[in-house]
This record gives structure tokens, sequence and C-alpha cells, in this order.
């Protein structure tokens, strides 16, 4: 009798486990980029997202490329939870203005975007970057 309690209580914690969602963190930094460095011209190249989820809320910086690289704060983030879905506008320089959506993958290593500067049509990964003392790598 004693076994088959044991296999039980066993078999609920694997299934309550199974059961819990992969939620995006409610706190934290998360930066998710795919800057790299020209080889011919050692110029900065891509986008990098930073995500900050901090007691006072949620805020997004979004950083980019057009010769020289820009950083300007998101407006209308909006951050769900269930769909580890992400979505926010940007108003930057000279007029330009996007919105901008995101898809985090289930592990939370990969942030699919479509709708950045200069790449408006194409959906691009970012890689999470775990260590942010590491040297940015050359293009290919």
């Amino acid at each position: 009798m004693k076994f088959r309690k044991n296999c039980i209580a066993l078999l609920l914690s694997i299934c309550s486990g199974l059961a819990v969602s992969k939620d995006i963190p409610h706190y934290g930094i998360f930066v998710y980029s795919n800057f790299c460095i020209s080889q011919e011209s050692g110029d900065l190249y891509g986008n990098r997202i930073t995500l900050r989820r901090l007691t006072d809320g949620d805020s997004l910086i979004y950083e980019y490329d057009d010769g020289s690289t820009k950083s300007v704060v998101a407006e209308n983030l909006v951050v769900n939870q269930n769909s580890r879905k992400i979505t926010f506008d940007i108003y930057a320089e000279g007029n330009l203005a996007a919105t901008i959506s995101g898809q985090l993958s289930k592990d939370g290593k990969k942030l699919a975007v479509h709708g950045l500067l200069f790449d408006e049509e194409s959906t691009v990964n970012l890689k999470l970057v775990k260590d942010l003392s590491a040297a940015i790598h050359q293009c290919n």
C-alpha cells in the first residue's frame, strides 16, 4: 500500500511539472540581438532589443543601425504572458515610425520580430544575449 501511494505521489508531481507553462519571467532584463561587426568597415550592423521587466513596469529599448547606431524607447509596449508575444511602437528621428511585433520561443532563447526599421517585411531572429561582456561577432 505504501508503494502504491509513493507511485501515485510521484506521478502527480511529474504531471504537475509538465502542466506548468513557461511564462515570460515577470522580473529581469532580457537582451535579444543580432548585432555583428562588418569585416570590411568595422561598423556595427543589426538590431538589439532590451526588455526590462521591473517592479515599476515593463519597458523596452530598441537599437538599430542606419549608418550609425541609434536607440529609442518603445511606446505602447504590450507583453502577453500567455501567447509569449510582444508588440510595441517606435518613433525615431527623421519621422521614422513602426509597429513591431515579436514572438518569444518556448525556451526564451530567441525572439522572432517583424516590422523592424529598414527590414519591415522580414521576420528577423534575435538571440538572447547571455554574456553582455562578450565581444560582438563578425558578420557573415
